[in-house]
Parts: structure tokens; C-alpha cells; sequence
């Protein structure tokens, strides 16, 4: 008589569950690999500057920065968005003149200055852009769900870093159709899709 070795059923629902987040692990690897290899490729000709050139981008940003906020027609949200582009400008001028190294994305953003009023052709292409963000995340947050109920049955309506970005992309493109006044920051935070887990 031939023996069988059963494996109970717990290890392998184990096995199941360590395969599946190899699987995981391995797609976020893969997302992440190409989400660094395009912000690499966009910041490759800031990283070929020495400090001293990067002081000076950075001082332009800021005085861009004051400019703006010295105009009159801004709009309170703009102003904040203004005052925290050149608080972090000021702040990274400081690291880089004392030598400390800093972060490309903290740089990124320093050296952006957001408009100062957002043209109606602008404002039609962030309300189409949010659209598209909204559809992304409710795509992905779907693909999610799915997956996550049927191999580790959790609750289908549970809320997902998705189901977060949708509502606020929503919120700020209900803010730009009824006209009020929008920071820029905000309405870039809710253009951002977190990368497809599967």
C-alpha cells in the first residue's frame, strides 16, 4: 500500500498566501522600478548639477514665488500654495549651502511655482486630467478588491488608498466646475494615482 502525504489544509492555505504575496511583492517591485526609472529620467539634469547651480535654481523658484505673492489678484489658497514652495526653497538653499544632501522630490517641488490664476483652457484640462485620475483609481481599487476577496476573503467594500484618491480628485474637480478657488498643490495630490498593486 502506497502512502500519501497530505499536507493539512492550513499549510496549504499558507503556501497559497506566501506565493500570492511573492506575486504581489514582485508586481509593486516592478511598478516601483518604472515609476523611479521615470522620475529618474525627468530630474537626470538636476542631478548633473553641482550645488552651487542648484542654490541659484532654487533662488529663481523662490523670488518667482515672492513675486506672487506680492500680487494682489491671488487667491488665499494660491498664496498658501506660494508661501510653501518658497518656505521649502528657503529651507533646501539652507541644506545645500551647509553641504547636507537633499531629496530629489522635496527638490522637484521646490523648484515648481504653481500659476498664479488657473485660465479657463487650463481649468478644462485639470477637470478631463481628474476625470481620468477618478476612472484610473476606480479601476485599480476594483482590481483590488477583487483580488483581496478572493484570496484572502476580506470584506469587497473595504476602503483602499484608491477609494481616498478618487474622493479627493472628485472634490477638487467639483471645486473647479463650481468656480472656487483651489490650491494647487491639492489639485496636484489628487491628480496622483497610486501604482497598480497587481
Amino acid at each position: 500500500m502506497v502512502s500519501k502525504h497530505l499536507y493539512p489544509p492550513s499549510r496549504s492555505l499558507s503556501v497559497l498566501i506566501a506565493l500570492t504575496a511573492c506575486v504581489m511583492l514582485s508586481a509593486c517591485g516592478l511598478n516601483a522600478m518604472r515609476t523611479s526609472q521615470q522620475s529618474t529620467e525627468a530630474s537626470s539634469s538636476l542631478t548633473s548639477q553641482t550645488p552651487t547651480q542648484l542654490v541659484a535654481r532654487l533662488q529663481q523658484a523662490k523670488a518667482l514665488d515672492e513675486d506672487g505673492l506680492n500680487d494682489p489678484t491671488i487667491s488665499v489658497e494660491r498664496r498658501g500654495d506660494f508661501l510653501e514652495h518658497e518656505a521649502k526653497a528657503d529651507s533646501l538653499i539652507r541644506d545645500l549651502q551647509h553641504g547636507i544632501s537633499v531629496p530629489q522630490d522635496e527638490l522637484n517641488y521646490a523648484l515648481e511655482v504653481p500659476p498664479r490664476h488657473i485660465q479657463p483652457e487650463q481649468k478644462a484640462e485639470l477637470i478631463q486630467q481628474l476625470k481620468n485620475a477618478i476612472r484610473e483609481d476606480e479601476r485599480r481599487e476594483q482590481g483590488v478588491v477583487a483580488f483581496s476577496s478572493n484570496v484572502f476573503y476580506e470584506d469587497p467594500d473595504a476602503p483602499s488608498q484608491f477609494g481616498g484618491q478618487e474622493q479627493l480628485a472628485l472634490k477638487e474637480m467639483q471645486n473647479l466646475e463650481a468656480g472656487n478657488h483651489v490650491s494647487w498643490d491639492a489639485l496636484q495630490q489628487a491628480l496622483y494615482v497610486p501604482p497598480d498593486p497587481l
